[in-house]
């Protein structure tokens, strides 16, 4: 393995509302394309570009308030912050070299500003 990549990211929308219908078409909702953008801006310029292939991820999300909350729905939007996409190169090529990822949250109390760190192990 490769020497890990961490870096923290805003807190995500739910992987529920990342879609909305647009003239009979599924697009990315607004609150999400400008989450994805915060995310660009939060990622260390050496982290990007960096893992172009198998790799594994150990995800750590803080609360935002106490409601329950699915952390399944937390992964999409985390890992469509973090790879490649049509304009820009992200930490990782592609999602689909993911071999492993594990997402707990880091405490029971809600943080007022709540981040995902994200830790990317190349295989």
């Amino acid at each position: 393995m490769g020497n890990a990549i961490t870096f923290s990211l805003p807190y995500p929308p739910s992987a529920n509302r990342i879609w909305r219908k647009f003239r009979g078409r599924m697009v990315r909702s607004g609150e999400y394309v400008e989450w994805l953008q915060a995310c660009r801006m939060a990622i260390p310029a050496e982290a990007i570009g960096r893992v172009r292939g198998r790799h594994s991820l150990d995800i750590a999300v803080d609360r935002p308030d106490r409601r329950a909350r699915d952390l399944d729905n937390l992964c999409k939007p985390t890992l469509d912050a973090i790879k490649d996409s049509k304009f820009l190169k992200g930490v990782i090529r592609d999602d689909s070299d993911t071999q492993s990822i594990t997402i707990r949250w880091r405490d029971d109390a809600p943080v007022k500003e709540p981040r995902v760190t994200v830790c990317v192990f190349p295989e």
